[in-house]
């Protein structure tokens, strides 16, 4: 993703920034939620069961991992994002 920034502590993803998509003068905040299997998975499948759309979809992210945000069917907004080296034990 360009202009994609992740920062952390350590070796440790803690989160990431980007500049806001072309066309948009607001900015926002997308929380994410760490899966282990993203498209190999059912997460986006039970996404679309449950009316959910995917917004922006499997994007690769600086550690070879992917991403999505996904809508509900209200219009609230949420990520996804499954890293490359798994997600911390901590």
């Amino acid at each position: 993703m360009p202009g994609y920034h992740v920062f952390g502590k350590g070796d440790e993803m803690l989160g990431g920034i980007t500049p806001p998509s072309e066309g948009k003068d607001v900015s926002e905040w997308v929380p994410y939620v760490v899966v282990m299997y993203l498209w190999t998975g059912c997460h986006i499948g039970k996404v679309k069961a449950k009316g959910g759309t995917v917004l922006c979809g499997s994007d690769p992210v600086p550690d070879g991992g992917r991403m999505a945000i996904i809508g509900d069917p209200a219009g609230q907004s949420t990520g996804l994002a499954q890293y490359a080296q798994g997600p911390s034990s901590d």
